[in-house]
């Protein structure tokens, strides 16, 4: 006799019934993804700030 109080899972899903939200690789994933994005243009900026020059008595 199966126990109907246990949530079903699908072999590539949250249980049923469960919020899309509650699935806990998404949001790992898009963190994951927001903080390459954000180290990404940390280090473009970087790039861009050590060339500039400033002319001697601000130009």
């Amino acid at each position: 006799m199966p126990d109907e109080t246990k949530p079903t899972t699908t072999q590539d899903g949250p249980p049923q019934g469960a919020p899309a939200a509650a699935h806990p690789r998404e949001g790992g994933r898009i963190r994951q993804w927001l903080e390459r994005v954000g180290l990404a243009l940390e280090r473009a900026e970087k790039r861009v700030m050590d060339g500039f020059r400033v002319p001697p008595h601000g130009g």
